[in-house]
């Protein structure tokens, strides 16, 4: 009825609701995407207490504005060489003056020698600058903080399928709950491979997941969406079995599910919103002007010295602005960027570590309190030689631990008594049976 006529969507993503198109991924779709490039892993690891000569020397190095850096260099030399050489900045030599400057090239009265106008010129860039590698730091905190709440909520969604799903032993529901948790790892993975704009999941996925869990994967338009799909099925078939409550099932929605959502949103946020490009180019324009101009004046005051003086000044802001652009997006490969990959191998360590633990034939041996116990005390009974001797250095190694910590509880309680004097028992006692008198 409507006089409007709405085009129909012709793209993939879109077809996706056709119930004709197989959401079941094929080994073609995959040869399609399997010599993907990738780029080289350029990522630092350093600890920021070391000592700070320390690093690779590439840690000093920028990976961006090489070629403005070497076209502004060459534009130094070229300054120094025509204000020596020619009358480019007036003739120094028609009329010398006892209180020139001995090293400048130029007349001391030439346009470009007065200050004022340069600092206040850099005054402004340096504000720029600085609000710039501002929103670039947080834009890296940021997707920092959403990866560091996908490996806790991973390994709490772990923790609660491996305790609150009752599998009873049984080799096809103990082989759905190592799934899920494979699943759970692959939610981290295929984050990783969304933001950096890859399909091939096989590398990491090839160890924990079967070949058509990563083909139905890698067919998903949102893939780690369609790991959260598969999470969240399983759990509700384990609700409507049996086999996990209903209670259960909500918290771990609320508390897992819906944060791994949330925080996938915030990378995808980062990744695909970057500074407005009007911003980028003014400050670029701006600053390329700024350290093209600088030169002529350096020049004034300091002649030769002015070309390593002023690529110095090059090197340092377009060193600055090029640590902003590479941290705006914390995701890709370069060497201040998040260490994804880490990230990702410790989340699926940490899954299956848990995974292992509790299907281990002797996990009852480190949960139950009576085997726990019972276990200690066959250590002084039965244990060899070289283990009571181990014991006795344990309990060596803790009585010096208390004696330490009553010694420092001590010293505790006698500045407080001192700072603020308490009553003794005796008279804590007499005060405690006069106020019970007065209150009969």
């Amino acid at each position: 009825s409507s006089p409007y006529i709405y085009p129909r969507r012709l793209t993939s993503h879109a077809s996706m609701h056709d119930s004709t198109i197989s959401l079941v991924g094929t080994p073609s779709e995959h040869a399609k995407v399997r010599f993907d490039r990738r780029d080289k892993d350029r990522i630092l690891t350093y600890e920021p207490t070391h000592r700070w000569w320390t690093p690779p020397l590439r840690a000093w190095l920028f990976e961006l504005n090489h070629e403005i850096l070497l076209l502004l260099i060459g534009w130094n030399i070229t300054v120094a060489v025509l204000a020596n050489y020619t009358n480019l900045c007036g003739d120094i030599d028609d009329d010398p003056t006892p209180t020139s400057n001995p090293t400048s090239l130029c007349d001391e009265d030439w346009v470009m020698s007065d200050a004022i106008v340069f600092n206040a010129l850099g005054v402004g860039m340096f504000l720029l600058l600085a609000f710039r590698a501002h929103e670039g730091y947080g834009r890296f905190w940021d997707g920092r903080k959403a990866w560091g709440r996908v490996r806790e909520c991973c390994r709490d969604l772990t923790r609660q399928i491996c305790f609150h799903v009752s599998v009873n032993n049984e080799p096809e529901h103990e082989e759905d709950r190592r799934r899920a948790i494979a699943y759970v790892g692959a939610f981290a993975s295929t984050l990783k491979l969304t933001l950096r704009r890859e399909r091939n999941a096989v590398p990491e996925l090839g160890d924990i997941l079967c070949f058509q869990d990563i083909l139905n994967i890698e067919r998903a338009t949102v893939m780690p969406q369609f790991c959260l799909d598969v999470i969240s099925h399983y759990l509700v078939t384990q609700q409507r079995e049996g086999r996990l409550g209903e209670y259960t099932l909500g918290i771990m929605t609320s508390t897992c599910i819906a944060h791994l959502v949330d925080a996938m949103g915030t990378c995808e946020r980062i990744r695909n919103t970057p500074i407005p490009l009007s911003y980028t180019l003014h400050l670029r324009f701006f600053v390329v002007v700024w350290l093209a101009l600088y030169p002529l004046h350096l020049v004034v005051a300091y002649g030769w010295f002015a070309i390593p003086l002023a690529s110095l000044i090059d090197y340092a802001v377009l060193g600055i602005e090029a640590m902003a652009c590479e941290i705006e997006n914390p995701f890709g490969y370069h060497k201040n960027c998040i260490d994804l990959c880490a990230f990702c191998k410790g989340i699926v360590a940490d899954t299956q570590e848990i995974l292992k633990r509790v299907e281990h034939p002797e996990a009852a041996l480190v949960f139950e309190t009576s085997q726990v116990r019972a276990m200690d005390r066959q250590l002084f009974e039965n244990g060899s030689p070289s283990d009571k001797q181990r014991l006795q250095d344990m309990y060596h190694d803790r009585s010096v631990c208390r004696k330490e910590k009553s010694s420092l509880f001590e010293k505790v309680w006698a500045r407080n008594q001192k700072n603020h004097p308490v009553l003794s028992t005796e008279e804590e006692s007499d005060a405690s049976r006069t106020s019970t008198r007065s209150s009969s």
